[in-house]
């Protein structure tokens, strides 16, 4: 995976910024992509971090419709996430990097800030 995420951004532009979603998802992930960004002379990198509780989590999962979101799978997931994703997080806070965001309420609302985090990076 990080040979494909390496290669894009290598291949595209991204002088006007680029986003990763979903990924790095492990601690050797967010370690290669530093180094790639270190190689590519990528400065100025900010993490957005959407967060919710469990319980709204668990609501939101389970109301995708999906066949295989039962609670006890989605609560694996979340279980999953907060051993091997979460230390991504503590490893980009070190750095002084994160923003969190609250991603609880309306869409328009959560987009708005995750806008004005944007913008507002230099």
């Amino acid at each position: 995976m990080i040979g494909i995420v390496k290669e894009a951004l290598e291949k595209n532009s991204t002088e006007n910024g680029f986003i990763l979603d979903g990924f790095p998802r492990t601690i050797e992930q967010a370690k290669a992509l530093s180094e790639i960004f270190e190689e590519l002379d990528f400065k100025n990198i900010k993490i957005l971090h959407l967060t919710a509780n469990n319980e709204e989590l668990l609501r939101r999962l389970l109301n995708r419709g999906r066949v295989d979101d039962t609670e006890e799978i989605v609560k694996n997931r979340l279980t999953l996430y907060s051993e091997t994703t979460k230390p991504v997080i503590d490893y980009y806070t070190g750095f002084g990097i994160v923003q969190e965001i609250d991603a609880v309420g309306e869409v328009e609302a959560i987009n708005k800030l995750i806008l004005l985090n944007l913008k507002n990076h230099n």
